[in-house]
C-alpha cells in the first residue's frame, strides 16, 4: 500500500488528474503523524501525535517530552514493519518545535529522513 503524496511547501496532497498523487513510500505517512494532533481524524482516532500536551518550551524537558510524543505516534509503522531504524530528534528553536525523523523505509530500503517544524 503506498502512501499519498504530501507536497513539501504546503503540506496539502498532490492532486493529478484528479487523483491523489501516492509517493510509493512511507515519507508522507511520517510527516501526516507528525503534524496531525491525535483524536483529530475521524476515521483513525488513534493516529498522530500528542504535541499539543507540551504547554511550555523550556528546554530539555519539553525536548524529551516531543520526543517520546513523535515516537509514540510512530509506533505503529514500527510494529507494522512499514519503517525500522528510527530515531527522533527534537529541538526547540526560539518559539519553535523541530522534529527530525530518520528512519528506514522498510518496503524499498531507502533511509529517509525529514523534518517537521511545529509552532512560531
Amino acid at each position: 500500500m503506498s502512501t499519498t503524496r504530501l507536497l513539501e511547501p504546503t503540506g496539502d496532497y498532490g492532486i493529478d488528474a484528479g487523483d491523489i498523487q501516492q509517493d510509493g513510500t512511507e515519507t508522507s505517512t511520517v510527516l501526516w503523524l507528525l503534524r496531525t494532533q491525535r483524536g483529530s481524524c475521524l476515521v483513525y482516532p488513534n493516529a498522530g501525535n500528542r504535541l499539543a500536551r507540551i504547554t511550555k518550551l523550556d528546554g530539555a524537558a519539553t525536548e524529551r517530552e516531543a520526543k517520546q510524543a513523535a515516537e509514540e505516534a510512530l509506533a505503529p509503522l514500527v510494529a507494522q514493519k512499514r519503517i525500522s531504524d528510527l530515531v527522533v530528534e527534537a529541538q526547540v528553536e526560539g518559539s519553535a518545535m523541530v522534529l527530525t525523523v530518520a528512519f528506514t523505509d522498510v518496503a524499498s530500503g531507502a533511509q529517509r529522513r525529514v523534518q517537521s517544524r511545529l509552532g512560531g
